[in-house]
C-alpha cells in the first residue's frame, strides 16, 4: 500500500509540474512577442525624433520697397510611388474599367497635412538636351580576319548586350554641376560672376561612348549573316525611362510619415474590350480568359501590378506593361473552366530516304465548350526550330488555316509558333467537339539521333520568352 501510495503521489505530482512547465512556456512566449512589438515601437519612436532641419538663406533685390511673395521649391528624400491597377471586366465580357492607384511611400520626417499631391516621373536629374551623334567612318579587313555572328543565337547574344550597354550609358540622368567659385573675395552667395557655355566646346566621354557602342551595333548588324538577321528580327518594346508624366491627385490630402504605405486613386477609365480565351495544351490544361483593349484616354499607364475582376469575382493577378494613348494591351482575367483543350500524339512514321531519315508526327487537337454560347478561341502550339542546316523542319499539313494575323504573321510564326483562330460553337462537346490533326514532319542524317536540349537551346528559349513578352501578346 506504501509503494502504492507513493507511486500514486510521484505520478501526480510530475503531471502537475508538466502542467505548470507548459503554462510557464506559454506565458514566456506572450512576453517575448510583446517585448518584440515594444522594441519595435521604441525605435521607430527614437528614429522620428532624430530629424535633419535645413535653413534656406535667400538674398532678394527689389526695386522698390513693397510687399512680395517668394515660393521656394526644394527637393526631399525618402518619398516615392509606384502604380497599382484594379481591371474589371463584367459578366458579358464588353466593358472594361481599369481602376489606376498610386501607392505612395512617404518617410521624408515631416508630416504633409492638406497639401496639393501631384505623383510624377520626372526626374529632377534629367538631362535637357538629346544627345549628339556623330558621323561614322567605316572599317574593313580581312573576311577571315573578322569575327561574325552567322548563328541567330550568337547575333541575338551579341546585340542584346550591346542594346543594354548603350541603354544604360545614354541613361536621361545627368551629373551634377560643380560649385560655382566667387571672384575678389565675395561672400557666397553674393551677386557674382556668371558661368557661360563656351562655343565649340568638345564632345564629352559620355556621349564619344554612346555613340561608339551605337558604331559597334551597326558594325554587327553589317558582319551578321543573312538568316541571322531574319531569324531574329523583333519589335522594340516601349521603354518607360525618361517618361515624364504628372499625375494630380484632386482635393486636398494629408500624408502623414510613417513606414506604411498610402494608397490614392489616380483616374478610373472606361476602356473597349474585345474578349477571346487562349489555350496552349501542349503546357497547361486550363483555358484562359483574355481581354484585347486600347487605351483611349489621354492617360499615359505605367507599368504595375493589377488585380483582375470578373463579374465582380476575383480572377487573378497580372502585370501591366506601359501602355500610351492610342496602344493596344492584352490583359489576362483567369481560367475558363467550361473550356476544354487537349493535345494528343496520334502517330509517328519513320522512313529512310536516301542518306536521311524521315520522321512525321502527327498529332490531335480537340476543343470543348460546355457553354451556352459560342467562343473565340486562340489554340496554339508549335514545331521545332533547326538551329542549322543539319535539320529540315515542315508543316506537312495544318488541319487548320493559321491565323492571318499581322503581328503573327510577322513575329510569332517565323519563330515556329502555331496559332489557330477559331470559332468554339455552343455546346460543342462529345462528338460535336472541334477535332483536327496536324502534321510535323523532320528530315535529317540518318545517322544522327534527336538528343537532349543542350544548355544554349535552354538560354536560346528564355530569350525568345521574354521578346514574347515584350510583343504583349
Amino acid at each position: 500500500e506504501q509503494l502504492i501510495g507513493l507511486t500514486k503521489f510521484m505520478f501526480e505530482q510530475r503531471t502537475t509540474l508538466a502542467t505548470q512547465k507548459v503554462a510557464l512556456a506559454k506565458s514566456q512566449r506572450a512576453a517575448q512577442e510583446a517585448l518584440t512589438v515594444l522594441q519595435r515601437k521604441r525605435a521607430e519612436l527614437a528614429g522620428t525624433v532624430q530629424r535633419t532641419a535645413r535653413e534656406a538663406v535667400l538674398f532678394v533685390e527689389a526695386a522698390a520697397a513693397k510687399a512680395s511673395s517668394i515660393e521656394l521649391n526644394y527637393l526631399v528624400g525618402g518619398v516615392y510611388w509606384s502604380p497599382a491597377y484594379v481591371a474589371r471586366l463584367n459578366g458579358n465580357r464588353d466593358k472594361l474599367t481599369v481602376e489606376y492607384h498610386g501607392v505612395v511611400s512617404q518617410m521624408t520626417g515631416e508630416d504633409w497635412a492638406g497639401v496639393n499631391l501631384t505623383l510624377s516621373t520626372s526626374q529632377p536629374n534629367m538631362t535637357a538636351s538629346a544627345p549628339i551623334l556623330s558621323p561614322m567612318w567605316l572599317a574593313l579587313s580581312q573576311a577571315g580576319d573578322a569575327a561574325q555572328a552567322d548563328e541567330p543565337a550568337g547575333y541575338q547574344n551579341q546585340r542584346r548586350e550591346l542594346e543594354q550597354q548603350l541603354r544604360g550609358q545614354n541613361a536621361p540622368a545627368a551629373k551634377p554641376m560643380a560649385p560655382a567659385t566667387t571672384a575678389g573675395g565675395m561672400m557666397p552667395g553674393a551677386p557674382g560672376p556668371v558661368a557661360r557655355p563656351q562655343v565649340g566646346q568638345p564632345m564629352t566621354d559620355d556621349e564619344l561612348s554612346t555613340n561608339v557602342l551605337a558604331a559597334k551595333l551597326q558594325n554587327l548588324e553589317m558582319a551578321a549573316g543573312d538568316e541571322a538577321i531574319k531569324a531574329t528580327r523583333r519589335m522594340k518594346p516601349a521603354i518607360a525611362e525618361g517618361l515624364a508624366v504628372d499625375y494630380a491627385i484632386p482635393g486636398k490630402v494629408s500624408l502623414a510619415s510613417r513606414n506604411d504605405q498610402q494608397m490614392f486613386r489616380i483616374a478610373v477609365l472606361d476602356l473597349p474590350a474585345e474578349a477571346y480565351y487562349t489555350a496552349s495544351p501542349l503546357i497547361s490544361d486550363y483555358v484562359y480568359q483574355a481581354v484585347t483593349t486600347t487605351n483611349t484616354t489621354d492617360t499615359t499607364l505605367l507599368p504595375g501590378p493589377y488585380n483582375a475582376y470578373l463579374d465582380g469575382a476575383f480572377a487573378g493577378r497580372g502585370n501591366l506593361p506601359m501602355v500610351a494613348k492610342g496602344e493596344q494591351v492584352t490583359l489576362g482575367f483567369g481560367t475558363e473552366s467550361q473550356l476544354r483543350a487537349v493535345r494528343d500524339l496520334q502517330d509517328k512514321q519513320t522512313e529512310i530516304k536516301g542518306g536521311n531519315k524521315v520522321l512525321t508526327l502527327t498529332y490531335s487537337l480537340r476543343l470543348q465548350n460546355f457553354m451556352a454560347k459560342p467562343a473565340k478561341v486562340r489554340l496554339w502550339d508549335r514545331m521545332p526550330q533547326a538551329p542549322n542546316d543539319q535539320v529540315t523542319m515542315t508543316l506537312a499539313d495544318n488541319g487548320q488555316p493559321l491565323s492571318t494575323d499581322a503581328l503573327y504573321v510577322e513575329q510569332e510564326k517565323p519563330r515556329g509558333l502555331l496559332r489557330w483562330d477559331l470559332e468554339l460553337p455552343a455546346n460543342a462537346t462529345g462528338t460535336k467537339a472541334l477535332s483536327f490533326t496536324f502534321k510535323v514532319k523532320l528530315e535529317f542524317d540518318k545517322q544522327m539521333a534527336v538528343g537532349e536540349l543542350p544548355e544554349q537551346t535552354i538560354e536560346r528559349m528564355r530569350k525568345d520568352i521574354d521578346t514574347l513578352k515584350e510583343l504583349k501578346r
